[in-house]
């Protein structure tokens, strides 16, 4: 039993050599160092596709915002987030969306936020 837990915490202590070892992954498949403002988003090199037309229904009630979906890259392509209802965390609170920018030949997703 001793040899087994041994060798398994030798196996998970060596993880992030491996891991440093296997080097940045490819343009275009990965996180980059270039990261969105307030240090969230991660860059890529391949450009997102546009957005589908969403049409959202009736809110769920009063005081409810639309929060507009978008475009997801999950480390091999982008996917669609729908978008969905919220209530603003204060009063007059203005949701700014998700979006993507081009800088410096990659592109960077920057989360939205309430503002």
């Amino acid at each position: 039993m001793k040899k087994t837990i041994s060798a398994a915490l030798l196996a998970l202590s060596m993880t992030p050599a491996l891991l440093l070892a296997q080097g940045p992954p490819p343009p275009g498949e990965g996180p980059g160092p270039e990261q969105g403002p307030g240090g969230h988003g991660f860059t890529i090199r391949i450009a997102p596709p546009p957005p589908p037309r969403e049409r959202p229904g009736p809110p769920p009630g009063q005081g409810y915002v639309w929060v507009a979906g978008y475009q997801h890259w999950d480390g091999r392509g982008y996917g669609w987030v729908p978008g969905h209802y919220e209530r603003p965390p204060r009063p007059h609170a203005a949701w700014v969306p998700h979006h993507w920018q081009h800088r410096h030949g990659a592109w960077v997703m920057v989360e939205g936020h309430w503002r």
